[in-house]
């Protein structure tokens, strides 16, 4: 696998930019498997398709998680890119719940260029499970499709600010709040 260093991220989570002032860190990973049994309630499995997340909220809960990863760098300021050979176990999943994601966006800046958590869902779409999926990225209308034919889906949309001109865009602009929920 190999590193990309110096890729900057221009505030927006759909597209990573050459441009910005936020140098990211990209890694492709090898993971032996993309399910891992939860301790959460209401899920039995999470798939976290990215280590790391490149949003940086002030706020995430998830930083944690780089004790286990061994990243030194800030959170936020790097993204594992995880690859699994192993296919998805139909027979784990069946009648169960798979969350997808506990400590990253499934929908991060990197998921446009690499296509992670769309080849995940693609593996998932013919399960006999429940999907949740969090995300905070319009990036997720681009697989509006390929989601249209899970039989048990929850989309959860994580929009937060503190700037007022963003809340006003929300509160004032119906059309691309429909836009982005439908």
């Amino acid at each position: 696998m190999h590193s990309r260093t110096g890729l900057a991220y221009n505030g927006d989570e759909n597209r990573p930019s050459d441009e910005s002032e936020k140098a990211l860190q990209f890694k492709e990973i090898q993971t032996n498997d993309y399910l891992t049994k939860s301790s959460l309630p209401y899920t039995d499995y999470v798939i976290n398709p990215y280590g790391g997340c490149t949003h940086a909220c002030k706020y995430c809960y998830a930083s944690f998680m780089k004790q286990f990863t061994g990243h030194t760098e800030q959170w936020g300021s790097f993204l594992d890119i995880k690859r699994c050979d192993k296919p998805i176990s139909a027979k784990k999943l069946t009648g169960k719940t798979v969350f997808l994601s506990s400590v990253t966006d499934p929908y991060n800046a990197a998921e446009k260029k690499y296509g992670i958590t769309r080849g995940i869902l693609e593996q998932l779409k013919d399960i006999d499970c429940c999907v949740k999926i969090s995300t905070k990225s319009i990036l997720i209308l681009r697989d509006l499709e390929l989601l249209k034919q899970f039989r048990h889906l929850t989309v959860d949309l994580s929009i937060n600010t503190l700037d007022k001109s963003s809340e006003r865009t929300w509160k004032e602009n119906p059309v691309f709040r429909k836009d982005f929920i439908r």
